[in-house]
């Protein structure tokens, strides 16, 4: 006789193997899921522009400056609908 003993697994999981592939799915799936998530919406734009038709018409809610080189505008909600900001407002 063998030597060998066989150990019995409880229902449908006889002769189930975990293969790295799985690893590797799943690492495939989580970075389509932050590829479609994390996304955000902007738009280049001037100071000129800025101040004329955001700033002293009081449509801007906060600026955040980054690195003190790129500055990003948040929208007050109740102005996303007008025309200028459609391409902005896709995502909210």
């Amino acid at each position: 006789m063998s030597d060998k003993k066989k150990t019995n697994l409880p229902g449908g999981l006889k002769g189930f193997k975990f293969k790295i592939y799985w690893i590797y799915a799943l690492i495939f799936v989580f970075f389509i899921g932050l590829n479609f998530m994390g996304t955000e919406v902007t738009k280049p734009t001037n100071w000129q522009e800025f101040n004329q038709n955001m700033l002293q018409t009081q449509k801007v809610e906060k600026v955040v400056i980054v690195n003190k080189e790129k500055a990003y505008i948040h929208i007050k909600k109740e102005f996303l609908y007008e025309e200028q900001f459609k391409e902005v407002s896709k995502r909210t």
